[in-house]
């Protein structure tokens, strides 16, 4: 195993954020959620002694309006083979 990295991104409409009671835990969740599923598609183990490095933008899209963007890094456990 060596150490790599898992890039996650979500697009969130500001009005979906509106309605969260917590949306900074909401959002974590999702990216940890879309992290995971990224390391069980090639047998990589997501680091729990580190955090994911997050940046956050905003974003306006002609159809959908105001939108938050949340990109992330996530340290991973990674077998030797994948890239």
């Amino acid at each position: 195993m060596r150490d790599a990295f898992v890039d996650v991104l979500l697009e969130v409409p500001v009005r979906e954020l509106a309605r969260l009671d917590d949306p900074t835990a909401a959002l974590y969740e999702r990216m940890r959620e879309g992290a995971d599923a990224k390391c069980a598609e090639v047998g990589a183990k997501l680091r729990t002694d580190r955090h994911p490095e997050v940046r956050v933008q905003e974003a306006r899209h002609p159809l959908l309006g105001d939108m938050t963007l949340v990109a992330s890094r996530w340290a991973v456990l990674a077998p030797e083979g994948v890239l």
